[in-house]
This record gives structure tokens, C-alpha cells and sequence, in this order.
């Protein structure tokens, strides 16, 4: 079997989501696989990054890089308008698998696979900048989704969402659930000089940063929490400038720190030493982060909204991300009860063991066989 993936995302911004999610996808799908061939399109106006080499030559034999030069934008604007040029036309695969929502031109969409981790740019178009909105519709997601021949949901949320929101029947969704990443691990490092909260992800509106910051200074008038500090770690996304200013209108803006975005090295860092992991997201399809503490044994504290409950069940403290009391007593709860923190960490550690990156790989390569049935 001849698999074709639209690996384009990799020449993106490193350790955003659906990043990862196509890198472990991609080298675990060489881990697990010793038949298939595969053609990964890295189309760039520039060369593909390095660090794609470093998954792809070990396998030189079966996988095979593709790259017409074209800027992407022209490429997007001709499959768009004039569905020029048709990619199976000029990639003879059996199967055109994509990783995320990046127009392509078909001559037959029925040979496609699309995984679509959200639809969070319909429901909140307001967390996205122009570019952004402007992007999405530029990929016309909604003929897309409607067009491939076989659609890959995160969670079971992100599959019912796409059946009501755009009435795509359900035999034409799977749901396969990501994994974890296994760098993620508890290891010692030495003990921080004071106890801090932690967060990872974009800093944008839609992560609720400023419901965090909030908590953060209704824990911060209570004596016994006077060294507690804030961590907030993530690249700038939408609107990031609210949230800074946020955060300096903060009466403890000293125990706020920026930090950026940071390597897997730090991430894994920053789990291991820090106290609590808070991620009041208003919506996600799967979320990483929160999976990643837990596999570090850090407790987690997140949303009562869209996958959560399914991704983490009983093992985070799920919390309503409007209320920011409930945050700063989730918080509270953590920093004070043993018996709850160790609770959670417990099953923190189970409920990692659902997403593992070798079945996500396992149960693509078995859809990609059905569909050339």
C-alpha cells in the first residue's frame, strides 16, 4: 500500500498541537510499519526544515519526501478556485491521508483521509485573528470535511460536534484518540526555591489565561500562599497583548513569569517542579498539556468543557473556566490536600495509559486498508 501524507504543517511552528500530532503520528507509523510505502509532501517555497531528517532517513528505503517548491499560498488559492493541480493525479498513492485541514485538489476525494482535531474557528470565531479567519476560509473547511472520503476525529466530542454542526453522517467518522507523548515522564530535578502554578499552551484568549491570572491573585491575598508564583509558558498567539496587560495590571505581577515558548527539555522540566497544572481552556477537541502533566505526575486542573470530561474523566479537577473562584479553590485544594493531590496523580498515571502513539498509528494503517477495499 502506497500512503500519501500532507506533512506541510512540519514547516510550522514547532510544539503547537498539530505539530506534534503529525510528527508522533508520522514516526510512529515508520515504528510500527514494515510493508507500506510512504510519500510525505512537505511542499515549501523554502528547503523543509531539519528536523525532519531526523525521523525520515532511518527509513529511507520506504518513505519518500516530496517537495514542488511552490509557495504555499498559490498552491492553496489554485486548489481552491480552480482545483489545479489534482494531487492524485500526480502522486500515485492508494491512499491521501491529512493530518489536519490543508486544501489539496482531487481527482477523486473519496481516496482522502482528514483528521480534524476541532471545529473551535466556527463556534469562536472572536479567539482568532484576521489572518487566522482569513486563513480557514481560504482552506474551505466545510467542503472539505464534506468531500473526503473518510473523516479522523480526536475524541468522541470532535465526532459529534462535525455530525451536528455539519450534518456529516456518522459512518463516514472514526475516532482515534492521540497519544502521549513518552518523553513526558516523572524525573527528580531539584526542588524550586518557592511552589508555582503552571501553564503550556498558546497564549491567546481562547486558553482562558486571564481566568488563571484571576485565581492567581485571589490566592495570592491569602497568607499562606504569599510565595506562590505563576508560570505561564507558550508562544504568542491572537490577542496576547491582553493578556500581558493582564497581567501587569496585577497587584503580584513580580510572581508572574513569561517564559515563551520553551523545548520539550524545559516542558518536561517545568511538570516535574511545579506544584499544580492549570488549563481553563474554553474549548479543545483533545489537548495535549493536560496529558503531558499527568504523565509527569503533576495534578491537573481543567475545564468542565468540550472533551475534557472524555479525555480526562475523574482524574483532573474539572472546573466551570467562567468562574474564577472555582479555579482559585480548585487550586487551593491541590496546594493543601494531600490526600487529593496524590488522588489525582494516581489517576493521572491510568488515564494516560488510553493514548498510546502506537495504536493511534495501528489504527490509521487499518482505516487506510479498509478504504482500499
Amino acid at each position: 500500500m502506497r500512503i500519501f501524507i500532507d506533512a506541510r504543517v512540519l514547516n510550522g511552528r514547532v510544539l503547537a498541537g498539530i505539530y506534534e500530532y503529525t510528527r508522533h503520528l508520522i514516526i510512529n507509523l515508520l515504528r510500527v510499519d514494515n510493508f507500506n510505502e510512504y510519500f510525505i509532501f512537505l511542499n515549501s517555497f523554502r528547503q523543509p526544515k531539519k528536523t525532519i531528517d531526523s525521523f525520515v532517513n532511518q527509513n529511507s528505503k520506504r518513505i519518500f519526501l516530496i517537495n514542488y517548491h511552490l509557495p504555499n499560498r498559490i498552491l492553496d488559492i489554485s486548489a481552491n478556485f480552480f482545483s489545479f493541480p489534482k494531487i492524485d493525479k500526480l502522486i500515485k498513492a492508494d491512499v491521501f491521508y491529512s493530518p489536519n485541514i490543508n486544501i489539496l485538489a482531487f481527482e477523486n476525494p473519496g481516496k482522502r483521509i482528514l483528521t480534524v482535531h476541532d471545529l473551535s474557528f466556527v463556534h469562536y470565531p472572536e479567539f482568532f485573528g484576521l489572518r487566522e479567519r482569513f486563513w480557514h476560509w481560504r482552506q474551505n473547511f466545510k467542503k472539505q470535511i464534506k468531500n473526503t472520503g473518510l473523516i479522523i476525529t480526536v475524541s468522541d466530542f470532535v465526532k459529534k460536534d462535525i455530525i451536528e454542526t455539519l450534518n456529516i453522517p456518522e459512518g463516514k467518522i472514526v475516532r482515534i484518540y492521540s497519544g502521549v507523548n513518552p518523553f513526558y515522564k516523572p524525573i527528580k530535578f531539584p526542588y524550586p526555591s518557592k511552589p508555582f502554578i503552571f501553564y503550556l499552551g498558546t497564549i491567546e484568549p481562547r486558553k482562558n489565561i486571564v481566568g488563571i491570572i484571576k485565581a492567581f491573585n485571589l490566592l495570592k491575598t491569602i497568607s499562606q500562599f504569599k510565595d506562590l508564583e505563576l508560570v505561564i509558558a507558550g508562544g504568542k498567539g491572537w490577542l496576547y497583548d491582553k493578556i500581558l496587560k493582564e497581567a501587569k495590571k496585577s497587584p503580584f505581577y513580580s510572581s508572574i513569569s513569561f517564559v515563551g515558548r520553551i523545548s520539550e527539555e524545559k516542558a518536561r522540566e517545568l511538570y516535574n517542579t511545579a506544584s499544580v497544572f492549570v488549563y481553563p481552556s474554553f474549548y479543545e477537541g483533545f489537548g495535549f498539556p493536560p496529558l503531558e502533566a499527568q504523565a509527569c505526575g503533576l495534578p491537573v486542573i481543567a475545564s468542565n468543557r468540550a472533551s475534557f470530561s472524555e479525555i480526562l474523566r475523574d482524574s483532573a479537577i474539572l472546573i466551570n473556566p467562567d468562574n474564577v473562584n472555582e479555579i482559585a479553590s480548585a487550586i487551593e485544594a491541590l496546594l493543601t490536600d494531600n490526600n487529593i493531590r496524590n488522588s489525582l496523580i494516581n489517576k493521572g498515571f491510568e488515564n494516560i495509559k488510553r493514548f498510546n502513539w502506537n495504536n493511534t498509528a495501528k489504527e490509521l494503517i487499518s482505516i487506510c486498508q479498509k478504504l482500499c477495499q
